[in-house]
């Protein structure tokens, strides 16, 4: 895993310059990877990328009085080894006092001098997603003439979404964890909610100074779906197809044209009046996310 070539926007750097006298910088980066496996810590902390109070210079260029305050990365949806990394400059005066307002703030230290504290964020999010069947009845969604719309109707999807932020030692932080976690679902209970119900879904860090330490500021963002399907794949079993003794044969009307039809699990065809029949699909790996310690025992709650 490594970064084959990171590469300046054309259209950057941007600036504003304010009546204040400050001025703001913005450049972008895009980065290619040559694995998909590989994370934002690996995309940010590439040598090409400026780091935190990094001070601005492009070309024949240079402001010492601006400096990087922050460091945006995403994924490009249409590539997984093209990101977007956006590096923001602020006043070096504005990023040195949030950086002692944030050193005066009431936070516990452990002895490796690292902030001991995590904080926990509910929220929600509504997605679509594919309508396969009736939610009071349990039968498939189909026209009056009994066949299944296509493509299917979609419905809201919300699903609550808990973001946990912890302070993590340099030494400590790895970025294993992001490829170890990332997309899987919690192999057993985690903040009460039963297995398989919790998705990992991003895993996103921020090194950081204070205490005169370095370290790392970790988001965990995990999506929760508590009903019984839950991280599954649900679909109905249909097909052209039926097993008749193991053996795969065509299904047809009574004057023998191919039709489709519904299946039970064995792969037989269902009579006229049978209940649907729904196959249930694992999408996601599974893992104990207690190894990351980061579940309700540990945020105190």
């Amino acid at each position: 895993m490594s970064i084959v070539s990171v590469e300046e926007m054309r259209n950057s750097p941007d600036m504003s310059f304010g009546l204040d006298d400050d001025r703001t910088y913005t450049r972008t980066f895009i980065v290619i990877s040559d694995d998909k496996n590989d994370g934002p810590i690996i995309v940010t902390t590439d040598p090409s990328i400026p780091r935190h109070f990094d001070v601005y210079a492009f070309g024949n260029e240079r402001d010492n009085g601006s400096v990087v305050v922050d460091i945006d990365q995403e994924r490009d949806i249409d590539n997984p080894l093209k990101w977007i990394v956006t590096v923001s400059y602020d006043s070096k005066d504005k990023a040195v006092t949030k950086q002692r307002n944030r050193d005066k703030a009431p936070r516990d230290f452990d002895e490796d001098g690292v902030p001991d504290n995590m904080e926990i964020r509910y929220g929600t999010e509504v997605r679509e997603k594919a309508a396969v069947r009736d939610v009071l009845t349990k039968k498939a969604i189909k026209n009056s003439a009994g066949d299944l719309f296509d493509p299917p109707p979609v419905a809201p999807d919300p699903v609550l979404v808990i973001n946990i932020t912890r302070d993590e030692a340099e030494d400590t932080f790895s970025a294993d964890n992001v490829e170890k976690f990332i997309k899987k679902t919690n192999k057993k209970p985690f903040f009460g909610f039963p297995e398989g119900t919790c998705l990992m879904d991003d895993i996103n860090s921020d090194r950081q100074f204070q205490n005169n330490t370095f370290f790392w500021r970790v988001n965990y963002q995990v999506k929760v779906r508590n009903d019984e399907d839950k991280w599954q794949a649900v679909l109905l079993q249909y097909g052209p197809n039926k097993l008749v003794n193991s053996t795969k044969v065509r299904i047809k009307d009574t004057e023998g044209h191919p039709i489709m039809g519904r299946l039970s699990t064995a792969g037989v065809l269902l009579a006229e009046a049978s209940t649907d029949v729904y196959g249930r699909f694992t999408i996601f790996d599974s893992k104990d996310f207690g190894e990351l310690q980061i579940d309700e025992q540990n945020a105190g709650i």
